[in-house]
């Protein structure tokens, strides 16, 4: 009886060693990939940063550019009533894009 216990014992010493060896692996496999997780996620946060800084400076260089419409002037002189005949007169359409319309009562 006292074999079959020493034994065991000697097969149970490299597993456990083999097993131990195998937790030190899992360990720094563990390490490792909690470093490219962290690494993935610094990455993932600066690149928010910067393209928050991007849009934030493309808007700022919007700031020097006028919003101004290029349309023509809505005042015009158009002359007197008497100068155009009765119904709608384009005479101003091409230049400002205006009909002008008389009436026989206005």
């Amino acid at each position: 009886m006292p074999d079959i216990s020493d034994g065991k014992v000697a097969e149970n010493a490299p597993v456990s060693a083999a097993t131990q060896g195998a937790k030190v692996s899992t360990a720094a496999d563990a390490k490792a990939a909690a470093k490219d997780i962290n690494t993935g996620r610094r990455r993932l946060v600066w690149a928010c940063i910067w393209g928050y800084l991007g849009v934030n400076f493309l808007m700022f260089l919007r700031f020097f550019f006028p919003r101004a419409l290029y349309e023509p002037n809505t005042v015009f002189a158009a002359g007197f009533p008497s100068d155009f005949s009765i119904g709608i007169d384009q005479r101003y359409l091409m230049t400002n894009r205006v009909w002008i319309v008389r009436e026989p009562d206005r």
